[in-house]
C-alpha cells in the first residue's frame, strides 16, 4: 500500500516496512489520520509479527512518530515480534534513547542491518531491496 503524504507502508512476508518520506515534526494528527488508519488496518492482520521503520529521509521528527513507534511495539510484542528503527539521524537516536524507546524497539544503523537483526532472531523472510 502506498501513501503519498508522509510514508510508504508495505508488507514483506510477516514484516511491515514503514518508510518515512519526509521530516514530520510539525503536522497535526488530522494530517496523518488517513495514513494512521491504514497502518491500523494493516497491523490488525496478526500474521504481521515484526515492523521496520526506516528514517532514511528524516532528520527530525515529532511526537506523532514516537506514538507510531509505541503503537507498533504494542502490536508486535504480543505476537512474539519486534520493531526495529533504522537510519536514524544522530539527533533521532538521542531522542529515542532519552525517551527510553530503545527499551521498546531495536535500533539498527541501516535497513540491511535491521533485516539482519530480525534474521538473527529467527526471521527467515526474503531480503527486500
Amino acid at each position: 500500500m502506498n501513501f503519498v503524504k508522509f510514508l510508504i507502508a508495505e508488507r514483506r512476508d510477516d514484516v511491515l516496512v514503514v518508510s518515512l518520506l519526509r521530516n514530520v515534526g510539525c503536522f497535526s494528527a488530522e494530517d496523518f489520520q488517513d495514513e494512521w488508519q491504514e497502518l491500523v488496518r494493516m497491523t490488525n492482520d496478526e500474521t504481521i509479527r515484526h515492523a521496520i521503520v526506516d528514517f532514511r529521509r528524516v532528520a527530525y521528527f515529532g511526537s506523532i512518530l514516537l506514538e507510531l513507534t509505541l503503537y507498533l511495539s504494542r502490536r508486535m510484542q504480543p505476537r512474539g515480534g519486534e520493531v526495529v528503527l533504522c537510519n536514524l539521524s544522530t539527533f533521532g537516536v538521542e531522542v529515542i534513547r532519552a525517551m527510553k524507546f530503545d527499551n521498546l524497539c531495536q535500533l539498527a544503523p541501516d535497513y540491511d542491518q535491521a533485516v539482519a537483526l530480525l534474521q538473527s532472531r529467527g526471521w527467515v523472510g526474503r531480503r527486500a531491496t
